[in-house]
């Protein structure tokens, strides 16, 4: 049975909302039987980073892919916040871990570095636009393994819960859900099997 971790902040995050990140963990468990590589694109503080390092079957290698600096966002939500903090967070929260690489780059840099060829699980949790949200999902989706898994954040409007008030931010949420799940349903839904979490996750399984 996965658990919570005690480092993470709950009261910050919401106690529904990781125990939605983690029956993703455990969709991604059930679906890949020895997880290998990963890529996150987005990594912030961290605490999802720490949760996949955790809970993930095979030890796997986690590339954690994130510029860690002021980048245009239609959520308006990361205004005014100091990346500067927020990365020295991320090395906090990943101190007692030794199989992950911290990549400070965006994802288009990213790809177009990249040395990998094959990977078991992509999750995308970075620039919340369409237009990067879809170049994400076209550069990284032919990395990913046949039966691997591409995923990210922010697909659905959430529930709204008191433990996370932004939840409550109705305009907000909707900016973002048109913007991400735009582009997921746009290239994927045709083809894919969509999941959804909680946690407002979403899962494909490539073919």
């Amino acid at each position: 049975m996965i658990k919570i971790d005690s480092n993470i902040n709950m009261r910050e995050y919401g106690s529904h909302y990781f125990n939605g990140f983690l029956d993703f963990l455990m969709f991604v468990n059930k679906n890949i039987r020895t997880c290998n590589t990963i890529i996150e694109i987005g990594s912030f503080k961290g605490e999802s980073s720490s949760l996949i390092l955790k809970h993930i079957h095979g030890n796997p290698i986690l590339y954690c892919v994130d510029p860690w600096n002021d980048m245009p966002d239609n959520s308006d939500i990361l205004q005014g916040i100091n990346f500067s903090n927020i990365e020295k967070i991320f090395d906090e929260t990943l101190i007692s871990f030794n199989n992950f690489k911290k990549i400070k780059s965006t994802s288009d840099e990213f790809i177009q570095s990249n040395t990998i060829n094959s990977v078991d699980l992509v999750y995308i949790d970075g620039l919340h636009t369409y237009d990067q949200v879809k170049r994400v999902i076209e550069n990284y989706l032919p990395l990913i393994k046949s039966g691997g898994i591409l995923a990210g954040h922010d697909y659905h409007i959430p529930i709204p819960h008191e433990e996370y008030p932004f939840y409550y931010d109705i305009d907000k949420q909707q900016k973002i859900r048109h913007q991400v799940g735009l582009a997921v349903d746009e290239l994927l839904l045709k083809d894919y099997k969509i999941y959804t979490f909680e946690d407002t996750s979403w899962a494909i399984i490539k073919k």
